[in-house]
C-alpha cells in the first residue's frame, strides 16, 4: 500500500524514469521555437449552431490505459477529457472557466460549488450535487490503483445539497490551485460507479463524446452527444462544425506520427523529438502549428547521510558548473530551452523566473568549494575526502543518455567521476522508493503549478513518506507551508520565495524546459494545451459535412 502510494506521487511528479512520453534524448537539427512566439494562436471557436463536421483523428504518443479517471496514469486523460466532465476547465490562457459548475466561491481549504441543473449523463442520468459527492467518496477508496495526488491528498470533507444543487469540498490540507487542479478531476456517473467493469470497458461520463469503439493499443473511436451543452465556458456540440465523431489513435513512434499527418491519415499530432524539424519544415503552409511547453525537468540530488551531495557545498559546486542551455538542448534535441522553474505545463499559474538564485561560478571557483570542503586530488584525477573517491552514481531512463554525458563531461572537469546508469522505469522508480544507490536523477513533472513537487522535497522519506532526496530545508518548508494558504495566483509571490529557498541550496536545480509542437490541418480549429495529450474538447471544429 505504503509503496503503490509513494509510485502514484512519482509518477504524478514525472519523477526519474516515468519518460514514457519523452522525447529524443540527443541529436540535433530541430529548430527551437519559442513557446510564445509563432502558430496559429489559441482562440475559442464560435458556439453558433450549424451543421457537424467531419471525423477527425488524433495521435496520441501512448496508449491511454484505463478509462476510469480515478484509477489511470497521466496517459488515461486524452480520452477521459472526451467522455467525462470536470467540475471546471482551464481555458487556453489558465483562466478558471465553467463545467459543470456554474458558481464557485471558497479557497485553499474548501470551494462551493453551484451546479449546473441541465447537465446529464450520457444515459440520461442527471448529474447532481450527491453523485460529485460519491465521487470524492470513491478517491478515498485504498485500493485504488493509483490514489488521488492531483490536490496532494485523497481525504475529502463533502456535503451535497441536491435540492440547491451545492457541492462543498473540503481538504485535510490547504492547496494553492486547489480549484485549477479540480480541471483535471473528472466525475464518473452513477452506472460507473456501481459497475467497475463499464470502467475499463466504455466508460460511463457526461462529457462531449461517447466511445463506441476500442481496440486498445490501436484505436478508440468515440461519438459525438448531439445533446451536449455544458462544455468549458458552456460550449456544447451543437455548434457549427463540431466534429461528428473523434478517433484517437496510439501512435508510440514519432517517426511514424509525421509521416501519417504529413501524408494525410492524421488530422492532429504533437512532437517533441527530432521529427519536430522535418514537421515544420514539410508543414509549412499545409499545417497549422504552436509551440506549447509542455513539462520542465529538474536535477535531484540524493542527500541520503554518508552520500556526497549531502554536503551543501559539493551541490553548489557541482550546480555552479551546469550550462543549463547546453543540458537542455541536448536534451530537447534543440526544441526547449533553461527551465524557469518547477512549473513547466501551459496554462503555467505563476510566471515568475527565480532560477538566478541557483549557485553561480566558474570551473576554479567550483574547485575551491570542493577544496574547502576537504576534497583533495586522488589517483586518476578523482577527488578524494577520507580516503573515499568523489564518485557519483546517475540514474536516469535511457533516452536522456545524452544528456547526463554532458553532465559527465562538465563535472570531470572538477575532479568528479560521475558513473551513468540508464535503466528501465520500474527500476528507477524502484531505486527511489527502496533507498538503493544513485546520487542524481531527473524530475520533470507535468504540472501547470509551482506545487508540483513539494510532496517529493520535503516530509518522511520513503518508505514512510515521499521525500525521495531526503531533502533537509526548514526555509522551504515555512515558507511553502505559508504558500499553500493562498489560493490561485495570489500565491504565486510566496510560491516563488520558497522556490528560491530549494534553488539557493541546489537541492533542486531546473535545468531544461521541454516543448512540443502541436500541428493539424489548416481546415480545423483546434486549442491545445501543454501536454501531448490535452486539449480543449469543445475547440474541436472540422469542415461541415
Amino acid at each position: 500500500m505504503r509503496d503503490r502510494a509513494i509510485l502514484a506521487a512519482l509518477a504524478l511528479a514525472g519523477a526519474a524514469g516515468l519518460a514514457a512520453c519523452g522525447g529524443s534524448g540527443g541529436g540535433s537539427g530541430a529548430t527551437g521555437l519559442s513557446a510564445d512566439a509563432g502558430g496559429k494562436p489559441a482562440t475559442a471557436p464560435s458556439n453558433a449552431p450549424g451543421a457537424p463536421g467531419r471525423p477527425i483523428t488524433v495521435a496520441v504518443p501512448e496508449d491511454p490505459g484505463s478509462l476510469d479517471p480515478a484509477a489511470g496514469s497521466g496517459d488515461g486523460e486524452s480520452l477521459h477529457q472526451l467522455i467525462y466532465d470536470p467540475l471546471v476547465h482551464l481555458d487556453a490562457n489558465g483562466k478558471v472557466v465553467s463545467g459543470l459548475a456554474t458558481a464557485w466561491k471558497g479557497g485553499a481549504r474548501k470551494l462551493t460549488f453551484t451546479l449546473r441543473k441541465d447537465a446529464t449523463c450520457a444515459d440520461g442520468t442527471p448529474v447532481t450535487a450527491s453523485l460529485v459527492r460519491d465521487n470524492f467518496k470513491r478517491m478515498e477508496d485504498p485500493s485504488l490503483p493509483v490514489p488521488n495526488l492531483r490536490l496532494n491528498t485523497n481525504k475529502f470533507d463533502v456535503h451535497a445539497d441536491d435540492a440547491k444543487g451545492i457541492v462543498s469540498i473540503a481538504l485535510d490540507r490547504p492547496n494553492s490551485f486547489f480549484l485549477e487542479a479540480l480541471a483535471h478531476i473528472y466525475i464518473v456517473c452513477p452506472a460507473g460507479l456501481k459497475n467497475d467493469k463499464l470502467l475499463t470497458s466504455k466508460g460511463a461520463g457526461s462529457g462531449p463524446f461517447v466511445l463506441t469503439s476500442a481496440t486498445p493499443g490501436d484505436r478508440y473511436v468515440l461519438t459525438r452527444r448531439k445533446d451536449y451543452k455544458w462544455g468549458a465556458d458552456g460550449a456544447g456540440t451543437a455548434a457549427a462544425g463540431f466534429p461528428e465523431s473523434v478517433t484517437v489513435r496510439v501512435v508510440t513512434n514519432e517517426t511514424t506520427a509525421a509521416n501519417l499527418l504529413i501524408g494525410g491519415q492524421l488530422d492532429v499530432a504533437a512532437f517533441q523529438g527530432a521529427e519536430v524539424s522535418r514537421v515544420q519544415g514539410a508543414g509549412k503552409g499545409k499545417l497549422d502549428m504552436r509551440a506549447l511547453k509542455i513539462r520542465s525537468e529538474s536535477l535531484l540530488y540524493n542527500q541520503a547521510p554518508g552520500r556526497p551531495m549531502a554536503s551543501e557545498a559539493v551541490r553548489e559546486a557541482l550546480t555552479s558548473v551546469i550550462d543549463r542551455a547546453a543540458f537542455a538542448r541536448v536534451l530537447t534535441s534543440g526544441f526547449g530551452g533553461p527551465a524557469t522553474g518547477v512549473a513547466g505545463t501551459e496554462p503555467i499559474a505563476c510566471g515568475y523566473d527565480v532560477t538566478g538564485a541557483l549557485p553561480k561560478g566558474d570551473v576554479a571557483q567550483a574547485k575551491q568549494r570542493l577544496a574547502d570542503d576537504g576534497w583533495r586530488a586522488g589517483g586518476g584525477g578523482t577527488l578524494r575526502k577520507d580516503g573515499r573517491p568523489l564518485t557519483l552514481q546517475a540514474l536516469f531512463p535511457p533516452d536522456e543518455a545524452s544528456a547526463f554525458e554532458y553532465l559527465q563531461g562538465a563535472w570531470k572537469a572538477l575532479g568528479v567521476d560521475l558513473r551513468l546508469n540508464p535503466k528501465p522505469t520500474a527500476a528507477i522508480d524502484q531505486t527511489l522508493i527502496s533507498g538503493g544507490s544513485w546520487d542524481v536523477t531527473a524530475l520533470y513533472p507535468p504540472s501547470s503549478f509551482p506545487s508540483a513537487v513539494d510532496t517529493l522535497v520535503q516530509g518522511a522519506a520513503p518508505p514512510n513518506g515521499t521525500n525521495i532526496g531526503k531533502i533537509d530545508n526548514p526555509v522551504y518548508d515555512r515558507l511553502s507551508a505559508s504558500a499553500k494558504k493562498l489560493g490561485g495566483a495570489a500565491g504565486c509571490e510566496a510560491w516563488s520565495k520558497a522556490e528560491t529557498e530549494l534553488y539557493k541550496s541546489a537541492d533542486l536545480v531546473p535545468v531544461a524546459q521541454r516543448q512540443a509542437l502541436w500541428a493539424w490541418k489548416p481546415e480545423l480549429t483546434f486549442v491545445p494545451q501543454g501536454n501531448l495529450k490535452v486539449y480543449i474538447p469543445t475547440s474541436l471544429r472540422s469542415p461541415e459535412r
